[in-house]
Order: structure tokens, then C-alpha cells, then sequence
């Protein structure tokens, strides 16, 4: 699999290019071209895949190849948009200073992937191939309660970014208020659903991860919430706020996993995830109402 991990990497200077624009549409409001671009980079690899499909040209290279060509696609098409970018031209901001003022943000974004990405290295270490099999399963069903909470927190960060409007307490509340019972609806649906769903995508052999998936539940929901706490902490100006948050999560996830895998096994580290990400999200939560009324700060995120 080297060889193809290496073409993979490939896709991610054209990724990163593409969502550095996007980025700017966001800052600057410009929400059509930044949800079109989203929807075309969404959709382009499922349409290649199927055209791979109805040709009956699929194998494991040829899906790599078309997972290269997507952001290479969705990148070209964002260009044709921003008709004010080009080669040779000069950049402004300069890059410079927009690595330069990007760092606290980069700092809480790995933090914050720290405690998504540390239970996969937990499972492929600890657990047997099959038991890994069933947590990707459960992990990829739990991600059903991340849709709803990356896109307000799109918003959340606009909001915050205005310094001009007041935003009361009682406003933020009810904010996360409205987004935990979205939360709850959603991951009680998702209980319910949770053997017919895991049969129709993954087959009965899948089925045993649904006590993983419920384990999970409750904390991933959290952690819904504390998505758009952080969106709207970064538009504050407060990347930074949250870096220890993120951080004692992700050492509280290892470490309930670890302590529990002797008795718990397989269960271990869906515990962990979901007694991390709660700490992290409550603690998030209320680093938010902390902050709220808080002076503004400068852009470059200092604290």
C-alpha cells in the first residue's frame, strides 16, 4: 500500500490550495461560491467513482487515481470563480504574514485533531484487525453527529467575528442550548436506527460494533456542541482559548483507555473517546461564556 499512499499525498497541495480560497470566501462572507465549490468537491468523487463503476474499470488504483483527480477538479473549477486570482500576481495578504498570523490558529486546529485522530491510533495498536474493522464501522456512523454542528459552526464564527453586535449571555445559552437538543434528537435517531443502518452500509457482519457506536453517542454529541462553541471563539480572535481543552481531552482519552482495556477491552476505547470529548466539550463550552463579554482582540489571535 506505500506506493499508493505516496500518490494519495499527492491531492495535498491542490486540497490546500483550494481550501485556503475557501477560507477567504468564508472571512468575507462570500457563502454561494464557498457552498457551490463544497457541493462540487463533495460530489465529484462519488460521480467518478460511479462513472468507474458503469465501465466496470474499478480496482484499487484506479480509485486512487480518481481520489488525486478530485481536488485537482475542485480546485480548477473555484479558480474559474475567483476570477482575481492568478500567477504572477501579487498576493495580499502577503504569504508572509498570512503564515505568520495563521499560527495560533493552526496550534488550536491540531489540538483539536489530536483528540480526533488519537483513538485511531489507540484501536490500530491495541486491538485484533477484526475488532479495528468494527470501530472504523462505529466511528464512521458516530461522524453522522459532526454534519450538523460543522456547518452552524460556520456561522457561529461569523457571528462572532462581528464586533460591532452584542452578544449576551442569555443569547449564547440558548444558542448551545438549541444546538444540544439538536444533538440529543439526532443521536436518539441514531440509537434507533443504529442495526438497520450499520446492515444496509457495512452488512451483518458489522452489527456487533453497536455497543461501540452508543458508548460514543453521548460524549460525540458534546462535542457537537463545543464545534460551534469553538467556531464562535475563533471569530472572537480566541483560537488559542481552547488549545487546553482540546489537549487534557485528549490525554483523559488515552488515559481511561488504557487504565480500562484489561477488564473493558474492545469497549476501553470507546469509553475513552466519549470521556474525553465530553471533558473537552464542556470545558469548551464554558470557555465560551468565559470569554463572551471579554474585549476584543487583535487578528493575529494574542490573547
Amino acid at each position: 500500500l506505500a506506493p499508493l499512499c505516496i500518490v494519495a499525498a499527492l491531492l495535498l497541495p491542490f486540497e490546500h490550495a483550494r481550501l485556503t480560497l475557501l477560507a477567504v470566501d468564508h472571512g468575507s462572507g462570500k457563502f454561494r461560491r464557498y457552498n457551490i465549490n463544497r457541493l462540487i468537491s463533495a460530489a465529484t468523487f462519488l460521480l467518478l467513482l460511479l462513472g468507474a463503476w458503469a465501465t466496470g474499470y474499478v480496482s484499487l488504483h484506479v480509485v486512487v487515481g480518481l481520489f488525486v483527480l478530485t481536488p485537482i477538479l475542485a480546485l480548477t473549477s473555484l479558480l474559474r470563480m475567483h476570477t482575481e486570482v492568478g500567477l504572477g500576481r501579487p498576493s495580499s495578504p502577503s504569504v508572509g504574514k498570512l503564515l505568520t498570523e495563521s499560527i495560533p490558529y493552526a496550534s488550536a486546529y491540531f489540538a483539536t485533531q489530536l483528540l480526533a485522530r488519537l483513538d485511531t491510533l489507540l484501536v490500530l495498536w491495541f486491538l485484533a484487525l477484526g475488532d479495528q474493522g468494527q470501530y472504523m464501522v462505529a466511528l464512521a456512523i458516530c461522524g453522522l453527529l459532526a454534519i450538523v454542528p460543522n456547518a452552524l459552526a460556520l456561522f457561529s464564527f461569523n457571528i462572532g467575528a462581528k464586533k460591532e453586535a452584542q452578544h449576551t449571555t442569555g443569547k449564547l445559552a440558548l444558542g448551545c442550548c438549541g444546538v444540544l437538543l439538536v444533538q440529543c434528537l439526532s443521536g436518539v435517531i441514531l440509537g434507533f436506527m443504529l442495526l438497520p443502518l450499520v446492515q444496509f452500509l457495512f452488512g451483518t457482519d458489522f452489527a456487533s460494533c453497536a455497543p461501540m457506536v452508543m458508548i460514543m453517542i453521548p460524549g460525540l454529541a458534546l462535542d457537537g456542541v463545543a464545534t460551534v462553541a469553538e467556531g464562535y471563539l475563533r471569530g472572537k480572535g480566541r483560537p488559542l482559548s481552547t488549545l487546553r481543552a482540546r489537549v487534557l481531552g485528549a490525554v483523559l482519552l488515552v488515559g481511561v483507555s488504557l487504565i480500562l482495556l484489561p477488564q473493558t477491552q474492545t469497549l476501553a476505547i470507546p469509553i475513552g473517546v466519549s470521556v474525553g470529548h465530553a471533558f473537552s466539550a464542556l470545558a469548551i463550552v464554558w470557555i465560551a461564556f468565559r470569554t463572551n463579554s471579554a474585549p476584543a482582540v487583535e487578528e493575529d489571535g494574542s490573547e
